[in-house]
């Protein structure tokens, strides 16, 4: 506002308030849109032992809102199983939506489930999902982390060591040795510790913090590594305060 420059009573002069305010742009609101994220309850199935696969259909606008109150006129099948009768059903969760798809009828395959959701305004998205359907497996193939345990040793009351023991096993449920384990043991002052052992026969391994002060401890598993097997990459939840 004013002459241009320095003023001897305003400074470099005044803002008009309105004006700066009109200067700025409003925010420009994304395209109306729907989206769907499908997924199954497994990426594999035994044939002749799981009679039926879930599908999990979350939609959502164009702002990240679910979108709630379809029908299973709103969801059709398209892909390798187009002829299948899925009829989608609204949770407890809003926004989110199941199918059973009967598995008994197919043959071992690996298949593609196609959805495709149209919303009350018309709009339509498309997404994938796809499983594997087959006889079990003759062998294992994963391994995981089936247990984290704490005891204390050492000192006048027998706790002045900590030690950590980590159980795998593979799928079927057997010991897994000679697997290279990594894993962080942090405690509750922020600080923390790393550690990597291999499984004994019994598929365990054990770590020891020396001279472990008081307080709460957790471990994570950061890897682990054994022929054969894949980690599922899971740790479970432990805690131990002393």
């Amino acid at each position: 506002m004013g002459a241009a420059g320095r003023d001897s009573h305003y400074g470099f002069g005044l803002v008009s308030a309105a004006a700066a305010v009109a200067s700025v742009s409003p925010p420009v609101p994304p395209d109306p849109a729907v989206s769907i994220h499908l997924t199954t309850d497994k990426s594999s199935y035994i044939s002749g032992e799981d009679t039926a696969a879930i599908l999990t259909a979350v939609v959502q606008d164009e702002n990240g809102v679910a979108v709630s109150g379809l029908d299973s006129a709103a969801f059709v099948t398209t892909g390798s199983l187009t002829s299948a009768s899925m009829f989608f059903a609204e949770t407890v969760t809003a926004g989110t939506y199941t199918a059973s798809l009967d598995l008994t009828a197919l043959a071992d395959d690996t298949y593609s489930v196609e959805t495709t959701v149209t919303d009350s305004r018309g709009l339509s998205a498309t997404d994938a999902a796809m499983f594997d359907l087959g006889p079990a497996p003759v062998e294992p193939t994963t391994v995981s982390v089936d247990s984290i345990s704490y005891t204390e040793e050492g000192g006048k009351n027998s706790n002045k060591h900590l030690n950590m023991k980590i159980a795998l096993l593979d799928d079927f449920a057997n010991p897994v040795s000679g697997a290279t384990v990594s894993a962080t043991l942090h405690h509750d002052s922020g600080s923390s510790w790393n550690g990597s052992a291999t499984t004994g026969s019994d598929g365990t391994v054990t770590f020891t913090l020396k001279n472990a002060p008081s307080g709460c401890y957790e471990t994570n598993v950061t890897s682990v590594s054994t022929e054969g097997l894949a980690w599922d990459g899971v740790t479970p939840e432990n805690v131990f305060c002393k």
